[in-house]
Formats: structure tokens, sequence, C-alpha cells
């Protein structure tokens, strides 16, 4: 569902537009899946076949090996089929092996600030919308100052002006009580 503070009524495309143009920082949320029994046997199949693969290869490797070792009378023709490589393969076979150990996968998710000053918050959103309670945080006193306007929307309509968003903080809190008194 999309946060209440962001425009209902985008395309989920202008939506993602929105959310990009107007975040002020990423982050990556790291969500641990365990791992389904269809997905082990499929990593536990990875696994096997990267192994037969290596075997096949080094054997192979083997017989060229003992070839150059003790020669040969008459001329020899080795064909070598492509092949991914041994190198590859046992990256492979122990990225299927390291899964199953771990026993789950890793979903990552990108998220967005959002700046909401009506509630003197920073919201995490998904590209979709969907907000990330646990990383939301309160503003703080810069972040205010730099994502707030002098005037409320209502100001600014009856007044027909625009205000844009500060982007300079003064060089100290002096007289910025006012902050924490308003609610």
């Amino acid at each position: 569902m999309i946060h209440a503070y962001l425009p209902q009524t985008l395309t989920p495309e202008n939506l993602a537009i929105y959310i990009k143009k107007n975040s002020i920082e990423q982050r990556s949320h790291i969500e641990e899946i365990d791992l389904t029994p269809e997905e082990i046997a499929e990593f536990e199949h990875r696994s096997s076949a990267a192994n037969r693969a290596l075997d096949k290869l080094e054997a192979e490797l083997k017989l060229i090996q003992e070839i150059f070792k003790k020669g040969t009378p008459e001329p020899q023709d080795i064909k070598i089929y492509p092949t991914k490589g041994i190198e590859a393969l046992k990256a492979n076979r122990k990225f299927a092996d390291d899964q199953i150990e771990k026993g789950f996968r890793e979903e990552v998710t990108m998220l967005y600030a959002i700046p909401v000053p009506e509630k003197k918050r920073i919201v995490y959103v998904t590209i979709e919308g969907e907000e990330f309670e646990q990383y939301s945080t309160d503003m703080t006193k810069d972040q205010l100052i730099a994502y707030t306007t002098l005037f409320s929307e209502d100001e600014q309509a009856a007044t027909g002006t625009t205000v844009k968003r500060v982007t300079a903080a003064p060089s100290s809190d002096a007289g910025l009580d006012f902050l924490d008194e308003q609610n």
C-alpha cells in the first residue's frame, strides 16, 4: 500500500520517479528467507551437476597430461568441448554448497528516505511506496531546517507563492528553540 504522504494518483512509473527525485538517502534492507525444500533440492542438483562436469574435465586434463608426460609415437587429436572451465565450475559448486549450508537466501530491497515535514519524520519507502516503519525516524534539527518551508501550504496557496526547499542550514543552533516547540 502506498504511504499516505506520497502522491496517491500517480502511476507506478511516475511514483517511482517521484520517490527517486525526492529521496534524500538510500539504504538496503536485507531479509533472510529460509530455503524451501524445492530450493534446497535445486541447489543440490546444481552442485551435483557441477561436480560431474568437474570430474569429466579433470579426467580429460589427466589424459592430456599423461600424453605429455609419456609422449606418443603418433599424432593425437584432442578435442575439447565447450565448457565453463574448472574455476567456474568449482565456484558454482561452492556457491550451491554454501547456500545449502547457510539455509536461507537474502532478498535485498532498496529503500528511499522521503522527508515528511508535516509530521517531522523521515519515512523510508520502497520504490512502490510501501513504508518500512523500522527505518523511519524523527527529523533532526538540521533536517527540519533543510526540508521545511517558512510558510505552510495554506499560506502559500493564499498568497499564490511557492517556496523552494532550503538546502543550506545555518552554522549554529542559536535561536532554533521554536523547532522543539512545534507539535
